[in-house]
């Protein structure tokens, strides 16, 4: 085991809920062009957004994003749920999740529950993560998984232990320099599995 640790949080969209597909939506709907190496930045969907006049968060607003019935609508990673349940099976696990429009709440719980086959009391809907870090009763270090930098940073520095999930080296947007040795950087679900020394086996193979 890397660190001794109390609970898991692991962020819901590009970590174990692949949103791949709202970028086909936008250029699809704008008649744009744009490719995954185009998104340099967390920010460039607001970015382009303000820049070219354009609703991309029309994605969500439409219920595109997590409306099965959708064809551009969002699907987990290639062995999310196995992860998700070896997960559980570690230690008191959650999705931790950065949103704070009611019925997207509502829609995005419903899309955990039918996906993950789990109650959607693990998920956790919270812009400000890191006050999740350290655990309140015990004080030892919690464990984020999220694809976005500033939070794994934040995480880190509140104390917790974070690993930043960069799919299959997929997203620009997930790297960084920053180093600490609570803070890793991983491409895959089995990465993480191994750094945290679990010996579960899976009931189905993890996606490598």
């Amino acid at each position: 085991m890397i660190f001794e640790f109390e609970e898991i949080f692991c962020d819901y969209d590009s970590t174990v809920n692949n949103m791949d597909k709202w970028l086909l939506w936008i250029n699809k709907t704008f008649h744009t062009s744009f490719v995954s190496d185009d998104v340099t930045h967390w920010e460039w969907y607001a970015d382009i957004a303000e820049s070219m006049n354009i609703d991309v968060f029309g994605y969500f607003k439409e219920n595109i994003a997590y409306n099965s019935k959708e064809a551009l609508s969002s699907v987990p990673f290639t062995g999310a749920k196995v992860f998700f349940d070896t997960l559980v099976s570690i230690a008191k696990t959650y999705i931790l999740t950065a949103t704070h429009d009611p019925d997207i709440i509502k829609i995005k719980d419903i899309h955990f529950e039918n996906h993950f086959e789990s109650p959607s009391c693990c998920v956790i809907h919270e812009y400000d993560k890191s006050k999740y870090a350290v655990s309140l009763l015990t004080g030892k270090p919690n464990v984020l998984i999220d694809d976005k930098v500033q939070n794994c940073v934040d995480w880190v520095r509140c104390g917790g232990i974070a690993f930043l999930y960069n799919h299959n080296n997929t997203y620009v947007y997930a790297q960084t320099t920053f180093e600490h040795e609570r803070f890793f950087k991983v491409s895959t679900y089995a990465e993480i599995i191994e750094k945290l020394s679990i010996t579960a086996t899976p009931q189905t193979p993890l996606s490598v």
